[in-house]
């Protein structure tokens, strides 16, 4: 899903994978940040990780 995206909004990337990285990180296989408290002690929306990206995506295009 990642990489469908940088590539529609045409950002480089290079792919790094557990198996090809030289980390001694052990990764979940899944993990996902809580944001509620920042949600409640900010009273912010906090928006969808892909609406974010593109809009850092058109700032950095349209500095």
């Amino acid at each position: 899903m990642i990489q469908k995206t940088l590539d529609k909004l045409g950002v480089g990337y290079i792919l790094v994978t557990v198996s090809n990285s030289q980390s001694c990180v052990v990764w979940p296989a899944y993990s996902v940040l809580d944001k509620t408290k920042i949600k409640e002690t900010f009273s912010v929306v906090v928006p969808y990780w892909i609406d974010s990206l593109k809009i850092c995506v058109d700032n950095i295009n349209n500095q």
